[in-house]
């Protein structure tokens, strides 16, 4: 078994203090706040507010030690610094969220206050109540706390309320997919990239970085609105929905610039990863341009069926503005699609409105459409039924028949649905929500101090007999008051209702997680997910050496005495880290100055093997016991008989606890003259000790 090695390399970014920071400012362009991209020149994202796992933020990679800048002005809320585990791992080490900060910005939203939130920072450069430029730099990205690896996990708040940011953020033109498991991950960067939130807007003149333009909005006959400036698209059209072959995409729309001709104008089709399929340039030199002149250059008909982008960038003597970027779908058969609709939240207050709003589109002449609002019990409250017999239909039509400013308390189900005239029927929404007074917790709760030393995957150490776990819930209102309820195999542990729960023996076995519950104001539960069944704490390393390499570990680590098994004496560094658990973590053997001893050098007891982060830092020291070498010098002689007698007679106190274990050779746990009598039989070479 060859013996492992890890290298790691620790990278210092030199970065831009705050008093060099960009002074920019986000405000509101036709109602909607943009916020700048948190992360420049990193477009990829891992996860997206819809993941699937109630994850509701954005997780950007980057290279630790990138800038984190503010989206948008404000003042620094919350500051949190206290974790140092700064790798990627799949368990929660400290505080889930690791190193983050919180701003409220200036503005409102529809009369409500918004704020973001960076997580898992490396360093972080403000301090609570400290007032921050859009664009200051604010720390650094990490992957402290609960993070597989290095990135931004970027939230966005209306009120209390967590709200996807992409209508409001400065969405990369390149913005892409860089994951592996997100099922998500097209439709999400398709509707990234159809919010057209590319320029960024002042608080007053509206002023653009890099483009020089003022900005205002127009809206076209068709009802789109476009970002409109010096540069700008007029009377736009673009496909939604088509069917594979069809020879026409209804792509239109004049490009006008007020300043100048028109120096280039490119229209493109794109995959969701960003593949190109087609494009068309053109050189005007006039101050307009018809797109729909060269639209059929882009072969729609050719297209598979799939999902694409349809994105138009145009450019004068100011510079270069995209102008749409609209999302599409090419089908082989008959199908229906909801676009620009209004999503419901999880919660009403009663006498709260909601506007119903979305397009029906189909291949087949839509039938019937039907929006209604259903009880518990699956009994529809209001309901409305249209039949526009025609390919696109608008249904803020049945609005006025949806009266949810009328609900009562309770449970209920707002669902959409349609019928095409080839009778395929097909469910665009089905969102239960919740009319009350009080306010409901959104969010997600994790459990910390999985694992040992702070280093082992929770999917394979899982928590051990006595250990001491955290429930760490990451919910929106941030005070809102809630109750804690631990659970073994989803049963409720008895009077395990604190933040805290100390894992104990009757536990082995079984799997643990923990809920919230909002209580007094507020409602609503969040449960977190299930550990691995617990282990018993002698036998985790054990366990986990065997689901690795399926071979039974010969030394293990002692997680609560920070010790390794015993080795006999003779036995190498280099034979013990061959045949020690995780030694790609633990890289060396340390004699008592602290230096690195040689692979071929003996074992001593009183030297250590540490866990090291990048090479630098001490996670955990374990110290080497070698079975009767009681004074460290790596043999059994009677010098160590007479010192395990002084220990036994209590002449002498052990100088560390592997000196304890080390003379005790019959393994009863404490130092008797017997131990002493055996050490002495084995330095005459007339008994063999044994490394129980």
């Amino acid at each position: 078994m060859k013996k492992k090695r890890i290298t790691a390399f620790f990278c210092a970014v030199l970065l831009l203090i705050s008093l060099f920071a960009p002074s920019l400012s986000a405000s509101a362009v036709n109602g909607k706040y943009l916020l700048l991209w948190p992360l420049p020149g990193y477009s990829g994202i891992s996860a997206g507010f819809d993941d699937g796992r109630n994850h509701q933020a954005i997780d950007i990679p980057a290279p630790q030690g990138t800038p984190v800048i503010a989206s948008a002005p404000g003042y620094v809320t919350s500051v949190y610094t206290g974790c140092t585990h700064n790798f990627g791992k799949s368990y929660n080490c400290c505080y889930s969220l690791g190193n983050h900060i919180k701003i409220q910005h200036t503005g409102s939203i529809g009369g409500m206050t918004y704020s973001t939130r960076y997580g898992h920072l490396t360093e972080v450069y403000v301090q609570p109540g400290q007032m921050v430029n859009a664009g200051q730099v604010i720390g650094t990205v990490g992957s402290t706390g609960y993070s597989t690896g290095n990135h931004l996990d970027f939230k966005f708040y209306i009120g209390n309320a967590v709200s996807d940011p992409g209508p409001y953020l400065q969405i990369p033109s390149d913005v892409h997919y860089t994951g592996s498991s997100w099922s998500q991950n097209s439709s999400y960067i398709q509707s990234l990239k159809s919010y057209n939130n590319f320029v960024y807007g002042g608080p007053d003149a509206s002023y653009v970085p890099g483009y020089g333009g003022i900005l205002t909005t127009i809206t076209t006959t068709t009802g789109v609105v476009i970002t409109a400036g010096q540069l700008y698209i007029e009377n736009c059209t673009y496909p939604f929905l088509m069917k594979r072959g069809s020879k026409t995409a209804g792509v239109t729309g004049t490009i006008r610039s007020t300043v100048s001709n028109l120096t280039s104008v490119v229209l493109q089709i794109i995959t969701p990863d960003n593949q190109a399929m087609a494009s068309v340039v053109r050189s005007p030199q006039a101050p307009y341009f018809d797109i729909s002149t060269v639209s059929s250059e882009l072969k729609f008909p050719s297209l598979r069926a799939g999902d694409y982008i349809f994105e138009v960038f145009a450019a004068d003597v100011s510079g270069e503005v995209r102008l749409v970027s609209q999302s599409f779908k090419v089908t082989d058969g008959d199908d229906m699609i909801l676009v620009n609709e209004n999503v419901i939240g999880d919660a009403l207050r009663p006498g709260d409105d909601f506007p119903v709003r979305g397009e029906v589109i189909g291949i087949n002449p839509v039938s019937s459409v039907t929006a209604a609002i259903l009880s518990e019990d699956g009994k529809a409250v209001y309901s409305r039924t249209a039949s526009p017999d025609s390919n696109r239909y608008d249904i803020s039509g049945l609005d006025s028949a949806l009266k949810f400013s009328e609900l009562s308390d309770g449970i209920y189900t707002y669902k959409v649905s349609a019928i095409d005239s080839a009778g395929k029927t097909k469910v665009f929404i089905n969102k239960r929500f919740y009319v009350s007074k009080k306010t409901l917790i959104t969010g997600s709760v994790s459990i910390s101090g999985l694992g040992w030393a702070g280093r082992a995957s929770s999917n394979l150490a899982s928590p051990y007999a006595y250990a001491t776990l955290t429930a760490e819930p990451q919910i929106s209102p941030e005070n809102a008051l809630i109750r804690y309820q631990w659970y073994a195999d989803g049963t409720a542990i008895s009077g395990a209702t604190g933040q805290e729960y100390t894992v104990t023996s009757d536990k082995i076995g079984k799997k643990l997680s923990v809920s919230v519950t909002g209580y007094g104001d507020y409602f609503g539960a969040l449960t977190s997910e299930q550990t691995n069944a617990v282990l018993d704490k002698d036998a985790v390393i054990t366990d986990v050496v065997e689901k690795i390499t399926g071979k039974p570990a010969t030394y293990t680590v002692d997680l609560k005495e920070l010790t390794i098994s015993p080795a006999l004496a003779g036995t190498s560094c280099g034979e013990l880290l061959e045949k020690i658990v995780f030694s790609t973590e633990l890289g060396a053997v340390y004699d008592k100055d602290d230096a690195v001893k040689k692979a071929t050098d003996d074992l001593c007891t009183g030297d250590s093997v540490k866990t090291l982060l990048f090479g630098q830092i001490t996670l955990a020291r374990y110290y080497v016991v070698v079975m009767g070498d009681v004074n460290g010098d790596g043999k059994v002689t009677s010098a160590d008989a007479r010192a395990a007698l002084q220990f036994a007679a209590k002449v002498e106190t052990p100088a560390g606890l592997w000196y304890k274990k080390a003379a005790d050779a019959n393994h009863t746990g404490g130092i008797t003259s017997a131990d002493a009598r055996r050490i002495l039989r084995a330095a005459a070479k007339l008994e063999t000790l044994d490394v129980k």
